[in-house]
């Protein structure tokens, strides 16, 4: 009866234990989409010819509308005003930042946008690029990056405008292609605007894990970055000839080919 009773116990404990392992599979699954949210996707637009790298907001150089747009609300007031405009060409990815909310020319003010192969850092007026997630900071042929301090079309009083220019090579992808980029916060670095008056900085995408331990490594979660989608050559749109077109040609044609054969009739008269 002793035993008996030990292996309902047992038995019970067994189904017990698996219902659990159960429930916490479910947990996580459910868990893990609130962790891992769905990776924000931006599109660039294409460049019909490179902006001007000069700290200033020229609108025709740029997307109509911002493809990340950090206003509050939603963003809490850890944010500040900015908006993103991304385009690209054959040979380079183009970043504008507007920093509407940043009314003051501080040298602190920094802006950074991070690649898997290249940690794109700026501030001042000019400030340096770093190139690679290891700390190995250097200036790299064809990056540039601008700080201008003016007014926009987000706002008519003056404030931080960041603009650079990267090689595609350099982040290993061409065009229409996607990549993996984010932006983390102080004091891992900058975020892509970034004001030292008021410590208020846009870390994107908002779920990110990114953080430096006391060695200097770099732990982050790729899951958690977010995407960029290059813009692809556009395609020349082949037109049909119009009714109009069509007729001016035949009338053409027809108009050459009486004339060659009045010629040809009047060397056989001769």
């Amino acid at each position: 009866m002793k035993k008996t009773l030990f292996l309902r116990v047992t038995n019970l404990g067994v189904v017990i234990f698996a219902f659990m392992v159960l429930v916490l599979m479910v947990d996580v699954a459910l868990f893990l989409p609130s962790v891992y949210a769905e990776r924000p996707v931006i599109n660039s637009v294409w460049a019909n010819k490179p902006p001007s790298m000069d700290g200033m907001f020229t609108p025709d150089e740029w997307p109509e509308s911002p493809q990340i747009a950090f206003t509050v609300p939603p963003y809490n007031n850890s944010y500040l005003n900015a908006s993103v405009y991304v385009t690209n060409d054959n040979a380079k990815l183009y970043v504008m930042v507007d920093a509407f909310g940043d009314r003051t020319d501080n040298w602190g003010d920094e802006n950074l946008i991070v690649f898997p192969s290249a940690w794109v850092e700026f501030w001042g007026q000019g400030g340096t690029v770093c190139t690679k997630l290891t700390g190995n900071c250097h200036i790299p042929k064809g990056v540039m990056g601008v700080v201008g301090y003016s007014t926009s079309p987000n706002s008519p009083l003056k404030h931080k405008i960041y603009e650079t220019s990267i090689p595609l090579t350099l982040l290993n992808v061409t065009v229409g292609q996607s990549i993996d980029f984010c932006s983390p916060k102080k004091p891992l670095g900058s975020s892509i605007s970034y004001d030292d008056a008021t410590g208020r900085d846009n870390p994107w995408p908002d779920h990110l894990v990114f953080a430096v331990d006391s060695g200097g490594m770099i732990h982050t979660d790729r899951n958690t970055w977010g995407i960029l989608n290059l813009a692809a050559h556009p395609v020349p749109e082949f037109s049909a000839p119009t009714t109009s077109t069509l007729t001016i040609a035949i009338t053409l044609v027809s108009i050459t080919l009486i004339r060659y054969n009045h010629k040809k009739r009047s060397k056989s008269n001769c």
